[in-house]
């Protein structure tokens, strides 16, 4: 296939990263612009996933309070 050692090293290199995961290094500004959209739904993703705990939490602590209140003989229509 006429390829050098060195290069042949470092795709390896490269392929071993990418395999474990890492992000490699960006060679144009498409690749560097394509990493930072990346980066950028990651931490979307995770913000979202936080809202949607929050959210939960919210809903759960609002059931606990209305039942509280119901059974302290409380109109929930009327708190609300």
């Amino acid at each position: 296939m006429n390829i050098g050692l060195s290069t042949l090293q470092c795709w390896l290199r490269q392929y071993s990263g990418e395999f474990r995961g890492d992000t490699p290094i960006a060679i144009t500004s498409e690749q560097r612009r394509l990493q930072e959209l990346e980066k950028q739904v990651r931490q979307l993703q995770s913000d979202n996933d936080l809202l949607k705990k929050a959210s939960v939490d919210s809903i759960e602590q609002r059931q606990k309070v209305a039942v509280k209140l119901k059974k302290a003989g409380a109109n929930i229509q009327q708190v609300c």
